[in-house]
């Protein structure tokens, strides 16, 4: 599921991209595009399927633990809509080590969000953590709870 979801961002943004060239030949202007250009392009291309792929393996261990799909996406809407902004507000501390957080600074190449200065490694790494944990944790489960 995970290699499914990295190709398939990876293809919707070479859709996007030769959907977009035309028009920009054509109707808009191509100034600025260079080699350096698309390198940052194709960085952020590549680093948005990584994370992805990271997302859809995450939540496929939460709906595993649940065993029901539409349960992960209400408690990851509550989530990411809801509960980060909160510790954000009364514990912005505690932002270097949010889900959220990492994986648009991981995306972004390290840039600086809110008022948190994270590499894009330590991102890369927070969140494979969080992955793996969420995996390993369903793998658990599915030995307690499923092999007799």
């Amino acid at each position: 599921g995970a290699i499914f979801v990295a190709l398939a961002v990876i293809a919707a943004k070479a859709t996007l991209l030769a959907l977009l060239t035309p028009v920009a030949l054509l109707r808009g202007t191509v100034a600025g595009v260079d080699a350096a250009w698309l390198t940052d392009v194709a960085g952020i291309a590549t680093r948005s399927a990584l994370i992805c792929a990271l997302a859809a393996g995450m939540a496929m261990a939460m709906a595993f633990i649940a065993r029901n799909t539409a349960a992960v996406v209400i408690i990851a809407f509550v989530y990411f809509a809801v509960l980060e902004n909160v510790i954000r507000g009364f514990r912005p501390n505690w932002m270097r080590w949010l889900p959220g957080n990492n994986m648009a600074m991981f995306v972004l190449g390290g840039e600086e969000i809110g008022y948190t200065e994270i590499s894009e490694t330590r991102a890369l790494f927070t969140v494979v953590a969080y992955a793996l944990l969420l995996c390993f944790g369903a793998l658990a489960l599915f030995r307690r709870r499923d092999v007799t």
